[in-house]
């Protein structure tokens, strides 16, 4: 499975089973199917802990890296940060997520 994000490489999901055979799927069925589940799930009350909790990290700050391939969020040492400036939409979904101060 290939999921565009609209920004970036699209996220590919490979399923473990060796005797998996791909399915063509229509875009609106797909887009329902979706809709339909994310309207039948329960957003946490706390999702920097769900967050933390789903991705094992430890509750701190600091600069983290994520690997789509492996899964994985790798705390950078102290000192270290990422390359570059974040993109202000990054910056401006991150201020929202966060809700007022």
């Amino acid at each position: 499975m290939r999921l565009h994000r609209g920004h970036g490489g699209p996220i590919v999901y490979t399923p473990r089973s060796t005797d998996a055979v791909p399915v063509e799927l229509d875009e609106d069925p797909f887009v329902e199917a979706v809709e339909a589940l994310a309207r039948s799930v329960r957003p946490s009350a706390r999702p920097q802990e769900t967050a933390r909790r789903l991705f094992e990290v430890e509750s701190r700050s600091g600069s983290y890296l994520y690997e789509p391939r492996g899964r994985r969020v790798i705390p950078l040492g102290p000192g270290e940060h990422l390359e570059g400036e974040p993109p202000a939409t990054e910056v401006e979904l991150t201020r929202a997520y966060r809700g007022p101060a």
